[in-house]
């Protein structure tokens, strides 16, 4: 076996040189001495923790040490320690721990060869502290780094808000204007970004309201973390200002775009002469058929549709330049529409006139084919004087009935407007012709019958005259009444032959 080595490990105990030991307080003791003492207690216990420390008293029980007292420092073994030791005191007592010489061998748990084992004590002993001092010491400590904590969970908040964030691409401005540039529409494109802003103000909140206890480490903490919001807080209003910047010039080049667009638009449009409408649109004529014949008329409609929405989506940001070019595009899109309505809502009366006219005439067709032509009729007693009457007998009913179907048509058909159209205008006037025809028709019918029966109430007036009980006189007016008419007729029929044989011979003079 090798050889054992013997050693001395000293412990160090200071004894001042009177003989009447007074112990050196803390205060005492020179600052190098308790920095020294202080660095190495913090060093050796609680490493380089600043917070409460506790230092641990010397264990005095031990196994193979010796008491050993030095006279002077010289006889002291050399160490950091005793070098600051020496120069304050001299007179220590030194405990040693000796290693025998010899090369017995030391087993576990032995200091030296040769000595009994020590029983097995635990390494660190109770003992008692100082119930005081420690609560003093946790009153002290424990409101700071609370607080240590709460800034330290807030600037990790705020980074993990940060890193979660992404910044949108775009922000609905709706409710932003030149005086108020930072108002947001409480939107869903909007959430994100308020919410963001929610979060980095409720932090700042919370920080506000952490406690800095006077100390200056925390102030120094509450200030830095404090900042780091306000630059956050600062870094979102930029990235605002910048998307309304952007916004702003968007919506200029979308004015200039919507203007040429609708004046191109304005210009391609054409007015079509007919349109197709559905069969029941007799009390509007909003809706078309989605017909080729409409295809073009739809789609103008369709495009000032969509300029209007275009127009409705951009933003003016109550720029005055902005509210004009909105407010001349928006009246040029609707005079368009209103322009286009009306063509469209006159085509449509003359649509439903077209159709009127057309019932108008079939119904005329279908009533004139069923006329009746009786061969006798009732005629009143006057009914020489050149006058159309008729009696209201069961007789004639039918065929009076008829002149009022007739007239029922032709009421109907001043009521329906022509609209300036020709086609209706035409059609109009061949409704109009085939009603005067009829009625013209019923009317020779009545007067051919009129003729027939008028020679046979004359004799009968007459006798009826001559049995009556009548003067000289009223018999002498009669007939010179009827001789009066027919020397008439017959001058006026010799002047008209006369006046006729003198033109003929002025036209073969003139030839």
């Amino acid at each position: 076996m090798s050889r054992a080595r013997s050693a001395t490990i000293s412990v160090v105990s200071h004894v001042p040189r009177s003989c009447s030991p007074t112990p050196t307080t803390r205060s005492q003791e020179p600052n190098e001495v308790k920095q020294l003492k202080d660095r190495h207690r913090r060093m050796t216990i609680c490493g380089a923790y600043d917070g409460p420390r506790f230092q641990l008293p010397p264990q005095s029980d031990t196994e193979s040490i010796k008491s050993t007292t030095f006279d002077s420092p010289e006889q002291c073994p050399s160490s950091p320690t005793w070098s600051f030791i020496s120069g304050t005191s001299s007179t220590s007592s030194v405990k040693s721990v000796q290693f025998s010489e010899s090369n017995d061998p030391i087993e576990p748990g032995q200091y030296a060869p040769n000595t009994p084992k020590p029983s097995p004590k635990p390494i660190l002993k109770h003992r008692e502290v100082n119930n005081a001092r420690l609560t003093s010491l946790f009153e002290v400590e424990a409101p700071l780094m609370a607080a240590r904590v709460a800034i330290d969970s807030i600037l990790q908040a705020l980074v993990a808000c940060v890193k979660e964030f992404k910044p949108p691409s775009g922000l609905d401005f709706s409710a932003t204007t030149e005086q108020q540039p930072l108002v947001l529409k409480n939107s869903i494109a909007n959430k994100p970004f308020t919410d963001q802003l929610c979060k980095l103000a409720g932090l700042r909140l919370k920080l506000a309201e952490i406690p800095t206890h006077g100390d200056q480490v925390l102030e120094d903490m509450h200030v830095a973390a404090t900042a780091a919001i306000d630059q956050t807080l600062k870094r979102m209003k930029e990235y605002h200002l910048k998307l309304l910047n952007k916004s702003v010039r968007e919506s200029k080049i979308a004015f200039d775009n919507l203007r040429d667009t609708l004046d191109e638009t304005l210009q391609s449009f054409q007015l079509p002469s007919e349109l197709e409408f559905p069969a029941d649109s007799n009390r509007n004529g909003i809706v078309l058929l989605n017909s080729d014949n409409n295809k073009r008329f739809i789609d103008q409609l369709r495009k000032l549709d969509k300029n209007r929405v275009w127009l409705e989506g951009i933003f003016t940001y109550g720029n005055p330049d902005f509210e004009q070019k909105r407010d001349e595009a928006y009246v040029a899109i609707e005079d368009a529409i209103l322009d286009l309505q009306n063509h469209q809502n006159k085509l449509w009366k003359g649509y439903i006139a077209a159709k009127a006219l057309d019932k108008l005439l079939r119904s005329v067709n279908a009533s004139v084919s069923e006329f009746e032509y009786p061969s006798t009729l009732d005629f009143p007693a006057n009914a020489g004087n050149g006058k159309l009457s008729l009696l209201n007998t069961a007789r004639n009913q039918k065929f009076v009935n008829q002149f009022h179907v007739l007239q029922r048509l032709r009421d109907q058909l001043v009521k329906i407007e022509t609209q300036g159209n020709e086609k209706l205008e035409k059609k109009h006037k061949s409704v109009s012709t085939m009603i005067a025809v009829s009625l013209q028709k019923l009317q020779r019918h009545q007067r051919e019958l009129q003729e027939k029966v008028t020679p046979q109430i004359l004799p009968i007036r007459s006798r009826a005259n001559s049995r009556a009980p009548t003067s000289s006189a009223v018999k002498r007016t009669c007939v010179w009444e009827e001789l009066s008419s027919s020397f008439s007729f017959q001058v006026v029929f010799v002047l008209l032959k006369f006046f006729t044989i003198v033109c003929v011979l002025l036209f073969f003079i003139g030839c």
